[in-house]
């Protein structure tokens, strides 16, 4: 398919069990790519910007919604239905409102040491929600892109990244290393983590 999706198995093969710890967190999730086809060129919120171009957020919290709710929706669908809900300005998603609208609901905003931002992931995780995190992803040492950590496994968080429409594995001490090959040339040090849960 265009959009790249992939899945995290929800069930393992015998000889994979033994790698699963008691720490393991695994939440099935379909990733999606913003530029796909389907949706990319759609205006975002109330913008002449496109969901290709700065619809990281909003495809976040399709992954996000569809996952934790057992939706199938698409970002377009979530695009429309957040603009007629009032949840952007310009192009601007407001997360608490637009989470409200789509069934999910937001903690306050984590800043701050790298040790309180990965607190607030695992304890994310670990209550059966999921993190939205605000990364550095032009190495600019500002926060730029949002991907979505769904899941924990053998010490590395699994991220939905919708600017490829991948899994990447974030190293669990949040420093912006991956252990994922096709996202070596991007950094995922976060400026601020967002606890979400559905509602």
């Amino acid at each position: 398919p265009s959009s790249n999706e992939s899945d995290i198995p929800s069930a393992q093969s015998p000889n994979e069990e033994a790698l699963i710890t008691s720490d393991d967190i695994i939440n099935v999730v379909r990733n999606m790519w913003q530029g796909d086809a389907q949706w990319g060129s759609e205006p975002l919120g109330n913008s002449t910007n496109t969901i290709s171009r700065g619809g990281c957020l909003l495809t976040d919290l399709t992954i996000a919604t569809n996952s934790l709710n057992k939706t199938s929706y698409t970002p377009k669908q979530i695009n429309i239905f957040l603009r007629n809900a009032n949840a952007f300005d310009g192009d601007l998603l407001k997360t608490p409102q637009a989470a409200t609208a789509i069934n999910l609901r937001t903690e306050a905003v984590v800043r701050g040491s790298l040790s309180s931002m990965k607190d607030a992931v695992n304890i994310a995780l670990q209550n059966g929600g999921m993190a939205i995190l605000h990364v550095d992803f032009k190495g600019d040492a500002k926060g730029d892109h949002f991907i979505l950590i769904h899941s924990r496994k053998n010490g590395i968080y699994e991220a939905s990244d919708p600017s490829y429409g991948i899994s990447v594995g974030i190293m669990a001490n949040l420093n912006g290393d991956t252990s994922s090959a096709k996202a070596n040339v991007k950094l995922y040090k976060p400026s601020s983590v967002t606890p979400i849960y559905k509602a």
